[in-house]
C-alpha cells in the first residue's frame, strides 16, 4: 500500500475534525445568550468525544484481528454518514426559563455532531496504530504532528475564508458533504490496509520484543502523561474563558488559543530539536509573572496587549507541556494508549474548567491554579534527570538541603495563606484569622529571606572557579555550575510565580459584599464610599455595569451610563408621547444590571438643578410600564436584594416586568404568540463590558426590535465599551431598516456618579428628532461600517486604536 494514503486520511479527517468545532459553536451561540459558557461547554463535549474516540480506537486495535478492525470501522463510517447533516434542530434553542443550559448544549451536540466526531476523533490513533503495523521500521509520531497541522489548518482557514464568504447553512451542509468525502477516502485506506496486513502476513502482527515489553509503562509514567495533557488542556479553556469574558465571544478568540494549542503539539512531536529544554524552561517563569502583572491591571490594558499576552503565555506553557509529553512517548507498541492517556487527560483538564471550577470557586482562579500547576508538572518531569544533575555537582550539601527544603515550606505558607484569606468568619473568629495571616505574612518573608541567601551563597560557590588555568575539567566544570546557576534561579522563580498570583487573587477583596459564578459569569457587589458617596457596585467580571447610592437623597438618581444627559435619558424624557394624558408610556430594556434605568419609571427627572439632577414623582393617571429582560437570573436576583431602582419605581407607580431569558429569543417568543410590545423606548444595553452578545446586533435581530416598537418608538443602543467602537455597526444597521439616526456622547458629571457614555439613538419620529435638547446632544457620526448578520459579523476594523472608553 502508497504510504502516502495515511497521511492524506489523517490529514483531511484532522481538518474537519477542528472545523466542526467553531462551526457548530457559533451556530448555537445566540440560542444561549453568547456567554463564554457556551464555548467552554462545546470544548468540554470535544474534549471528551476526543476521549471516547481513542478509547474506541485503543480497544478494537488490542482486541480485534486485523480484519474485524476494518470491518468495524467501516459499518462505523456507514452509520455516521446516515446520520448527516449536522445542522441542529432549532428544537434545541433556550426557550428563556431554563436554568443552567450546560446539559441542553451538551446534548444538542451529541445529537448532531456525535458519530461523526467520534469517527473522525478516531481516525488519528487508528491509522497511525495500523501504519505501525505495515511499517514497524518507522515512527508513526510524526503523522501525529501532520494531524495536527490540518487541525491548525482549520481553525486558520474558518475566520478568514469560511466564516467570511459563506453563510452558516452552507457550512453545515458543505461539512456534512465533505464528510462523506472523506469517509469514502478512509474506507478506501481501511480496505487497502486489510489486503496489506493479509500480504504481511505474520510480519505485521509481531508481538513486541522483549525489550518492548520490558519498557512497559508503569503506572507513574502513565499518570504523568494524564497530568500534563490534563494541564495543557484546562489551560487552553481557560484561556479562552478570559478572552472571551474580557473581549468579545466570537470565533476568533476560540480559534486563536486553539491554534496555538495544536501548534505547539506540531512541534513537539515534529522533531525533538524543536523543544529546546533550558529555553523554555527559562522563559516559562518569566511568562507566568508577566501574566500574573498582566492580570492584575485587568481591562484598563489594551485589547491587543490582553490578547497577546494571554496568548504567549499559553503557547510557552504548553510548548513546556506537550514538550515534556513528547520526550516521554513510548514505542510504538504503545501508542494508542499513549494517545488514550493524552485524551483522558484533555477530558480530565475540560471537566475541570467546566464543570469543577464553576462549581467550587467563586472566581477564575482556574486560571491561577493551571498556571502554577503548568509549572508544577514541569519541575516534577524533570526532576529525575535533575537530581542526577545535581549529585554529579560538588557543594555544601547543607546549602542543597535547604533549597531543596525551602521551596515547598515557601509554597505551604502561601496555600496557607490563601486557606486563611477565604476561609468564613464562622468557622474561625475574625481576630484569630488575622493574628493567623499575620504570622503566616511573617514564615513568607523569613521563607523569602532564606531563600535569597540559600541561592546567594549557591551561586557565589559555583562562582568560584580556580585561578590555575592548567585545570583539565575547567571548562566542563564552567558549563555544569552556569547550568545549576540558571536551575537555581528558575527554582527559586515559583516564589513569585505564586506570590504574583496569590496577589491578583487578594486584591480587591476587603471591600466584597458578595460574589457568585454561574454559567454566565461572576458576579460581585461591592461595597464604596461613606457618607453621601457611600454605594454598592454592581460587576461582572471586570466590567462595571451600575452602581447606586445608599443615602435616600440621592439614591434615586440615575447614575453611571444613565444620566438624564445621556442617550437614554435624552430619549425618555423628550419622547414626545411621555406627557400624553391617559396614555401608558412603555419603556423595554435589554440588559437589567441594577435596574438604573427604571429611575426614570414614573419619574421627572430634568438637567441639573444647582449641582444635582432634580428628580420628583410624575403625576400620572397610569403608570408606566418597563420590560427588562435578563439572561442571568443571579442579576435578577441580586437587582432586588442589593439595590432599590426597581422597589422605587413601583412605590411611584410604575409597572415593572423582568422576563428572563436571552432578550431576543423572548423577543422571537412574544412575536410567534401574538405580542408584540409596542414600545416608545426600546434601549438596547448590553453591550457596555467588552464582551459583546453579537446577536443582539444583527440585521436579524433589529428587525425584531422594530417589530416590538411603536410606530413612532426610539431604539436607544448603548455603544461605551473600552476596546471597541460599536457606533458604525448600529449606523449601518439604522441605514439597512431605513432609518434615522443620532449618536449622542455625555460626559461625566462625578457630583452624581454619571460616567462619560456613547449612545447611537435611532428613530424617525421628527417631533423627537426636532426637540432643541435633542439637537443640542447631537455628536459627529462615524462612517458606517459593515453590516453585521447572524452569518458574518467581525470586531476587527472596530478596533480602537487608543483606549480612550468611558471611565468606570
Amino acid at each position: 500500500m502508497i504510504s502516502w494514503i495515511y497521511g492524506l486520511t489523517i490529514f483531511v479527517g484532522a481538518f474537519l475534525l477542528f472545523q466542526v468545532q467553531p462551526v457548530i459553536g457559533k451556530y448555537i451561540l445566540p440560542w444561549y445568550g453568547s456567554t463564554p459558557g457556551v464555548w467552554t461547554t462545546c470544548l468540554l463535549f470535544f474534549q471528551v468525544m476526543l476521549l471516547v474516540g481513542y478509547v474506541y480506537a485503543h480497544l478494537i486495535i488490542s482486541r480485534l484481528r486485523p480484519q474485524n478492525q476494518v470491518i468495524t470501522h467501516i459499518l462505523l463510517l456507514l452509520c455516521a454518514a446516515a446520520l448527516l447533516p449536522i445542522t441542529p434542530s432549532g428544537a434545541w434553542e433556550l426557550k428563556g426559563t431554563e436554568g443552567d443550559p450546560t446539559l441542553s448544549i451538551l446534548g444538542l451536540l451529541l445529537v448532531s455532531v456525535g458519530a461523526p466526531y467520534l469517527i473522525l476523533s478516531s481516525t488519528g490513533p487508528l491509522l497511525q496504530g495500523w501504519y505501525a503495523r505495515i511499517y514497524p521500521d518507522r515512527s508513526p509520531y510524526r503523522l501525529y504532528a501532520l494531524s495536527n497541522a490540518g487541525s491548525m489548518l482549520a481553525l486558520l482557514t474558518y475566520p478568514v475564508v469560511f466564516e467570511r464568504f459563506l453563510p452558516l447553512r452552507y457550512q453545515t451542509n458543505g461539512w456534512s458533504v465533505a464528510f462523506v468525502g472523506f469517509a469514502l477516502i478512509c474506507a478506501y485506506c481501511a480496505w487497502q490496509v486489510k489486503e496489506s496486513l493479509q500480504e504481511e502476513g505474520q510480519k505485521s502482527t509481531e508481538v513486541p520484543t522483549t525489550a518492548e515489553r520490558d519498557n512497559n509503562p508503569g503506572p507513574a509514567l502513565m499518570s504523568l502523561w494524564v497530568l500534563l495533557a490534563a494541564c495543557g488542556s484546562g489551560l487552553l479553556m481557560a484561556t479562552t474563558n478570559r478572552l472571551c469574558m474580557d473581549v468579545a465571544v466570537i470565533p476568533l478568540l476560540w480559534i486563536l488559543p486553539l491554534a496555538i494549542y495544536l501548534l505547539t503539539f506540531v512541534i513537539c512531536f515534529d522533531h525533538d530539536r524543536w523543544y529546546v529544554r533550558p529555553l523554555f524552561f527559562v522563559l516559562m517563569p518569566i511568562t507566568i509573572v508577566t501574566a500574573g502583572i498582566s492580570l492584575s491591571k485587568g481591562v484598563d490594558q489594551p485589547i491587543m496587549t490582553q490578547i497577546t499576552a494571554g496568548s504567549f503565555t499559553l503557547f510557552i506553557c504548553l510548548m513546556c507541556c506537550h514538550g515534556e509529553l513528547a520526550r516521554l512517548r513510548p514505542h510504538s507498541c504503545h501508542l494508542t494508549l499513549y494517545y488514550l492517556a493524552i485524551a483522558l487527560g484533555g477530558a480530565l483538564g475540560g471537566i475541570f474548567v467546566a464543570i469543577v471550577s464553576p462549581a467550587v470557586f467563586s472566581n477564575i482562579w482556574e486560571y491561577h491554579l493551571l498556571l502554577a500547576a503548568c509549572y508544577l508538572l514541569v519541575l516534577v518531569s524533570v526532576v529525575p534527570g535533575t537530581m542526577r544533575w545535581l549529585r554529579s555537582l560538588e557543594g555544601p550539601r547543607p546549602l542543597w538541603l535547604g533549597a531543596i527544603l525551602t521551596w515547598p515550606a515557601m509554597l505551604l505558607a502561601m496555600l496557607t495563606l490563601i486557606i486563611l484569606r477565604f476561609l468564613p468568619d464562622a468557622w474561625l473568629p475574625f481576630t484569630a484569622k488575622g493574628e493567623a495571616i499575620e504570622r503566616v505574612h511573617l514564615v513568607l518573608w523569613v521563607g523569602g529571606g532564606v531563600v535569597l541567601f540559600i541561592s546567594s551563597m549557591l551561586i557565589l560557590h559555583l562562582s568560584g572557579f580556580k585561578k590555575s588555568g592548567n585545570d583539565p575539567g575547567r571548562e566542563g566544570m564552567l558549563g555544569k555550575r552556569l547550568l545549576t546557576v540558571v536551575f537555581l534561579a528558575v527554582y527559586f522563580s515559583a516564589v513569585p510565580i505564586i506570590g504574583t498570583l496569590c496577589w491578583d487573587i487578594f486584591k480587591g477583596q476587603d471591600n466584597l459584599v458578595a460574589r457568585e459564578r454561574n454559567f454566565y459569569g461572576v458576579m460581585e457587589v461591592v461595597e464604596h464610599g461613606m457618607g453621601m458617596s457611600h454605594h454598592f457596585t454592581l460587576k461582572h467580571g471586570r466590567i462595571v455595569h451600575g452602581f447606586q447610592y445608599t443615602n435616600a437623597t440621592v439614591g434615586q438618581l440615575p447614575t453611571s451610563y444613565y444620566g438624564p444627559r445621556s442617550g437614554i435619558g435624552i430619549a425618555i424624557r423628550r419622547h414626545p408621547e411621555r406627557r400624553t394624558p391617559g396614555r401608558q408610556f412603555r419603556v423595554g430594556v435589554v440588559g437589567l444590571g441594577v435596574g438604573t434605568i427604571a429611575a426614570y419609571a414614573n419619574a421627572t427627572i430634568l438637567g441639573t438643578v444647582g449641582r444635582r439632577p432634580y428628580i420628583g414623582a410624575r403625576p400620572r393617571n397610569v403608570g408606566d410600564f418597563f420590560a427588562l429582560y435578563e439572561i442571568n437570573p443571579l442579576i435578577e436576583e441580586w437587582s432586588e436584594e442589593y439595590f432599590t431602582y426597581l422597589k422605587d419605581a413601583r412605590e411611584r407607580g410604575a409597572t415593572l416586568e423582568v422576563f428572563p431569558g436571552d432578550a431576543r429569543i423572548v423577543m422571537e417568543r412574544q412575536l410567534e404568540f401574538g405580542q408584540p410590545q409596542r414600545f416608545d423606548v426600546l434601549a438596547v444595553d448590553a453591550f457596555s463590558s467588552d464582551a459583546i452578545p453579537i446577536h443582539l446586533l444583527t440585521k436579524e435581530c433589529f428587525k425584531v426590535y422594530w417589530e416590538h416598537l411603536d410606530e413612532h418608538g426610539i431604539l436607544a443602543v448603548h455603544v461605551s465599551s473600552r476596546h471597541l467602537d460599536l457606533a458604525p455597526v448600529v449606523i449601518r444597521l439604522a441605514e439597512d431598516m431605513g432609518k434615522n439616526f443620532q449618536v449622542v456622547n455625555s460626559g461625566k458629571d462625578p457630583t452624581v456618579g454619571v460616567y462619560v457614555s456613547n449612545w447611537v439613538v435611532v428613530t424617525n419620529n421628527e417631533r423627537f428628532l426636532n426637540h432643541s435638547e435633542v439637537r443640542a446632544s447631537k455628536a459627529e457620526a462615524p462612517q458606517p461600517g459593515l453590516l453585521w448578520t447572524d452569518d458574518y459579523s467581525s470586531i476587527i476594523p472596530l478596533l480602537r486604536k487608543k483606549n480612550d472608553a468611558p471611565e468606570d
